[in-house]
């Protein structure tokens, strides 16, 4: 008995060709989302630096609680951007990801504590 199997090679031909194809995208996404991360931290880190001098300097109560509500800020930020790289480089298959583990409690404390403090100034309670 003889049969045609063309049409099933070729849908297992579109098969490969799609998972390929979606193969691609996935690293490219990948790739890009580390060298987002990337230079995204590399001013960010510029910013925590200076602030941290900043703080070192001679401020009043109010610019030191500014100056720190920067640093934290700018701490937590720069947790998330460190975290997308992680994860990219876990997708793209790269060695290297930290591994560490990540407190939600602990981000949502600092989230929640950052926000309020932020709500408080612009209604002028500070």
């Amino acid at each position: 008995m003889v049969s045609d199997v063309t049409v099933e090679r070729q849908r297992e031909n579109e098969l490969e060709r799609a998972r390929d194809e979606a193969q691609a995208a996935s690293q490219a996404k990948s790739q890009f989302m580390a060298n987002m991360s990337h230079e995204i931290r590399t001013p960010m880190n510029g910013i925590l630096g200076m602030t941290e001098l900043l703080l070192g300097t001679a401020l009043n109560d109010r610019q030191r609680r500014f100056a720190q509500a920067v640093f934290r800020s700018g701490e937590t930020l720069l947790e998330i951007i460190n975290d997308i790289l992680d994860f990219s480089k876990i997708e793209a298959g790269c060695p290297g990801a930290r591994g560490r583990p990540t407190s939600c409690c602990a981000a949502w404390s600092r989230t929640r504590s950052n926000c309020s403090r932020r709500a408080r100034t612009r209604r002028g309670w500070s």
